[in-house]
């Protein structure tokens, strides 16, 4: 309907209005110097809409953008730094069992596995005596941040001065 109308016609139709005329008529019946406040209360309103519609976001602008460029960047790069993980994990879990992997990382970290079963597909519970606490959970990070297995279930029980018994479900 209002595709077709053009300014001069739109204008009419604004005028004819009952609340136009309703507006006009109370602006006229005031005093000269009435209108005149009323004539400088508009232009401020409308200077004020201009300033919080129009120049505060525009000139916000570049300072927002650039801050959002910058997050973005440092997602970027810490994306990019932890990349490996992600590639080294994803070859790992396929080709390798949970319990192959938990055998040679525990081996390699100086970690004597006590008793380990299967539990289920994706599962391994394992059995730690008066292993270092440190060593301990480095460890299971370890096997968390490169190869996608977590501990699930996790108890841990002080053997001796800074040594610990650990049961746990592993899952990957």
């Amino acid at each position: 309907m209002l595709k077709n109308i053009r300014p001069a016609q739109l204008l009419q139709r604004i005028r004819a209005g009952q609340t136009y005329q309703a507006a006009e008529t109370w602006y006229e019946n005031q005093a000269p110097r009435d209108q005149a406040v009323i004539k400088a209360l508009v232009v401020l309103m409308l200077c004020a809409l201009f300033y919080s519609w129009i120049w505060v976001p525009v000139t916000r602008f570049p300072a927002t953008a650039e801050n959002q460029f910058k997050a973005q960047m440092a997602l970027h790069q810490k994306m990019k730094e932890n990349a490996w993980r992600f590639k080294h994990a994803a070859v790992g879990d396929a080709s390798q069992s949970i319990l192959a992997i938990v055998n040679s990382s525990a081996r390699n970290q100086n970690i004597d596995l006590k008793r380990f079963e299967p539990e289920g597909e994706n599962g391994l519970r394992i059995w730690l005596d008066d292993v270092r606490f440190n060593a301990a959970i480095s460890w299971l990070s370890l096997l968390q941040n490169q190869y996608g297995i977590r501990a699930s279930q996790i108890s841990m029980d002080k053997s001796a001065s800074g040594a610990v018994n650990v049961r746990a479900l592993l899952v990957r």
